[in-house]
């Protein structure tokens, strides 16, 4: 256990290394049935395999209640502010709560609001993580996304970040794709 300690105490003395990695993929579904996807939250885990749980926040109202297409007592429909989100993989857990900026539908960006990642024998908390997609119609009516997302972490995680980076980056847009072009072909042949 004395062991266990010295190393956390290591971490959280360690310096944090900054990463930043933008990926750009075409979804064969409409600019408005991606956003409506990456913007309704609490449905992540069904489609993102590498998160468990989510809780959306709101200023007027939380938890269930809230949700990606929500609409505000004057009838306009609306975003939550944050979200907290609950993962993991390769044995470490995650959460970490992102504040959202939205501009429908061609862009969404968030920055860390706190977060935190825990294995067995260590834990440190996320300094940044904020990022963006940016969504663009193509001629033919599909959509044409980039997902940029900057974080910082401490420098002893070496080896495990390219693998953490390569989950983040295939949840981040292949599970979106596959995602919105099942719902932009359900709704195409009439069951959704």
């Amino acid at each position: 256990m004395k062991e266990q300690s010295r190393f956390l105490h290591q971490m959280k003395s360690q310096k944090v290394f900054e990463a930043e990695e933008s990926k750009t993929l075409e979804i064969d579904a409409p600019v408005e049935v991606v956003y409506e996807v990456i913007t309704d939250f609490e449905r992540y885990p069904e489609w993102a395999r590498s998160l468990r749980k989510v809780v959306v926040h709101d200023g007027l109202r939380s938890g269930a209640e809230a949700c990606a297409d929500s609409v505000a007592p004057s009838g306009e429909s609306y975003h939550p502010a944050e979200v907290e989100f609950f993962g993991g993989a390769m044995g470490f857990h995650a959460r970490y709560r992102l504040r959202y900026k939205f501009d429908p539908p061609t862009k969404l960006e968030w920055d860390l609001v706190d977060g935190e990642v825990k294995g067995l024998f260590l834990k440190f908390s996320i300094s940044s993580l904020n990022g963006s997609y940016v969504f663009e119609p193509t001629q033919d009516g599909r959509a044409l996304a980039t997902y940029t997302l900057r974080v910082a972490f401490p420098v002893a995680l070496g080896p495990l970040r390219k693998k953490a980076e390569e989950i983040v980056m295939e949840t981040g847009l292949k599970d979106l794709k596959y995602r919105a072009e099942w719902l932009a072909s359900t709704r195409r042949n009439g069951s959704g």
